[in-house]
């Protein structure tokens, strides 16, 4: 058996690459029935019990079912006070234990 190990950036590389190439837009609702994902073509929930934790990568949370299982959500379109907002009831359930990596100011070229 062969293993394949991603880095970060390669990883998110390829979810962006797949958001871009379904096209379909997606509703993401976090609430304490679990995670919703609803579009044109389909509607579930992963409830809080089949989560097994939460990693934050820049833009975008990995919710993760299993060591080798994970589905990502979106969050570069939230302010920063959602954000923070999310992050704290995501650690409430115990689901949230790296530090998220908040976007910077952007730098200036002179």
């Amino acid at each position: 058996m062969t293993a394949l190990v991603l880095s970060p950036l390669v990883l998110r590389a390829l979810v962006r690459a797949s958001w871009k190439m379904h096209g379909i837009p997606i509703t993401w609702t976090i609430s304490d029935e679990g995670v919703r994902c609803a579009n044109a073509l389909s509607d579930s929930v992963i409830r809080w019990e089949a989560l097994t934790g939460v990693e934050p990568i820049p833009g975008q949370l990995l919710f993760r079912l299993s060591r080798h299982q994970l589905f990502p959500v979106p969050i570069d379109g939230l302010r920063a006070e959602q954000r923070a907002e999310l992050y704290a009831y995501l650690r409430g359930r115990g689901l949230l234990t790296a530090d998220p990596v908040e976007p910077g100011p952007q730098a200036v070229r002179r």
